[in-house]
């Protein structure tokens, strides 16, 4: 607090940046050759950020850097709006910069390393948590995320070291509980997992003790024990709405939707779109999750040429043309199929535009990969009648039981994930809007079953291929070594990596009882 303030007033901290109402993150010392940043622009595009307001806060945060290049404090908050954005690259490269620039931050630091994990860059959080961790040794959360980017790198050994040296300091640590009974897991050691999963349960609360018990149905589930695995789901569940997050969550949206646009179909052109080759060099990758979109999002990128969005809301920024001028989002369907041709360029050079500052140009093929995107298929082939719908289906019993048992991040969506019921409706009201849908996609459809793919991958991929109008290429029968270093951003990662081995299991026999409560 009596140390120089980093904003480069000259001031004691205390009497500078340490009176903001808006605690702003605190920037590096500027540079001598030109004149300090305001606090008051910083706090203000931070204040932007925190109310929502972001594409403001992007803009502001972008315009202070053209004047302060490199200012630690700017390129953190660019960095945050971009990856709230999903412009994935310019996320990283903004993010990292921060860290480059202004290394002795130890709240920018942590708060980076943990993006970048989520963003699918498990090497680069790695590098950037050793140092971390050698600046700031009493730092447990630091050590956890250095924990996490080793589990996606498979180094599940030195992640559980992490974990367990974390738990010395801090036996109640819940996240460090958690990634030491999921690494214990991945190893094999599953007697260790449950009771290390076990232990956590009973020092914990919320939603780090809702973690444990999910982790704790995975270990039970694996060790046989499928009746005090779907508990532990069904408690894990149960804690996880009960907190103030899930209850802040709204999940009546995306079903909402659903609903609204599947009144619309009655007026939809059905049929194929002529001649029109709009969007020919895109393939839409939809489905529900836990349906094999992520396995096909390695197989299909294995070749050269070929990229995907790994689950980014790419086409949010053409259906965002349309909701600027007015249009709300129930109105989407109906408001693109009166849409003159120039409103429907514009919104393609939106998304154009999008694709080109999130993963560069010159793409062969561009897989746009986002499961509930089937919510927009219609929009989709309205929008670009020349791009193909790829479609995959599972079979639902163990689409729903995977789904359930996934611990995946809270949104409108995954709530409905936390209760057996609402999973087995969300997935019956999907695939229905799906099989209305589909007939009037005309040859834009292509729909593929996870289960003969992994029965058949030669003779699947070779039918798809052609139906999607892709050339062959051998690098597909070889996806794993063609993508050794592509790390997916989706709880699917790990399966994918393996191959498909794990895919060849019925889990669903498993659970008759549960099975016929939703049947």
């Amino acid at each position: 607090r009596n140390a120089p303030c980093p904003c480069g007033s000259g001031k004691k901290y205390k009497r500078c940046c340490g009176q903001v109402t808006v605690t702003a993150p605190a920037p590096a010392p500027a540079a001598a050759s030109r004149p300090p940043l305001s606090r008051r622009q910083l706090a203000q595009a931070y204040q932007l950020e925190e109310t929502g307001q972001l594409h403001e806060a992007g803009q502001l945060y972008a315009q202070l850097l053209r004047r302060h290049p490199d200012h630690p404090a700017l390129l953190w908050g660019h960095g945050r709006c971009l990856m709230r954005f999903q412009l994935r690259r310019p996320a990283v490269e903004a993010l990292v910069r921060a860290v480059e620039v202004y290394p002795r931050h130890e709240e920018m630091v942590k708060d980076v390393i943990g993006r970048l994990n989520t963003l699918g860059e498990p090497e680069t959080a790695l590098r950037l948590a050793k140092s971390a961790e050698a600046n700031f040794p009493a730092n447990s959360g630091i050590l956890v995320l250095k924990g996490e980017a080793l589990q996606t790198l498979g180094r599940d050994r030195e992640a559980a070291f992490c974990y367990r040296s974390v738990l010395l300091r801090d036996p109640h640590m819940g996240s460090a509980a958690l990634g030491l009974a999921t690494s214990l897991r991945n190893q094999g050691d599953i007697e260790a997992a449950t009771a290390t999963a076990l232990e956590g349960i009973a020092v914990t609360s919320g939603l780090d003790q809702a973690g444990l018990y999910n982790e704790l149905g995975r270990c039970e589930q694996l060790a046989g024990r499928y009746d005090a695995a779907f508990d532990a789901i069904r408690t894990s569940g149960r804690l996880l709405l009960d907190t103030p997050q899930a209850r802040a969550v709204d999940s009546k949206t995306y079903l909402s939707r659903l609903a609204s646009y599947h009144a619309d179909l009655a007026d939809y052109p059905a049929g194929d779109q002529g001649t029109d080759e709009t969007g020919s060099g895109l393939v839409f990758l939809l489905g529900f999750p836990r349906s094999g979109t992520t396995l096909l999002e390695s197989i299909l990128t294995a070749p050269e040429g070929i990229a995907s969005s790994g689950e980014a809301p790419m086409i949010d920024a053409a259906l965002a043309v349309f909701m600027s001028a007015g249009v709300g989002v129930d109105g989407l369907l109906r408001a693109i199929y009166s849409a003159d041709a120039s409103q429907l360029q514009s919104a393609r050079a939106a998304y154009m535009r999008k694709l080109d500052s999130s993963y560069g140009s010159g793409h062969r093929v561009f897989i746009d990969k986002q499961p509930l995107n089937t919510l927009y298929a219609p929009h989709i082939r309205l929008l670009f009648p020349g791009a193909r719908i790829l479609f995959c289906v599972r079979d639902p019993r163990d689409v729903c039981l995977s789904c359930f048992f996934q611990w995946f991040a809270l949104n409108g969506t995954n709530k409905l994930f936390l209760d057996w019921r609402t999973t087995a409706d969300f997935y019956a009201r999907t695939m229905d809007y799906w099989l209305h849908v589909k007939p009037l996609l005309g040859n834009a459809a292509c729909q593929l079953r996870y289960e003969d793919l992994v029965a058949d991958l030669p003779g699947e991929l070779r039918r798809l291929t052609a139906a999607l109008g892709l050339p062959w290429d051998e690098a597909m029968l070889a996806f794993r070594e063609h993508n050794r270093d592509q790390y997916f951003t989706t709880p699917s990662n790990r399966d994918v990596r393996s191959g498909l081995r794990a895919a060849r299991q019925q889990r669903w026999k498993n659970y008759p009882r549960e099975i016929a409560e939703v049947a």
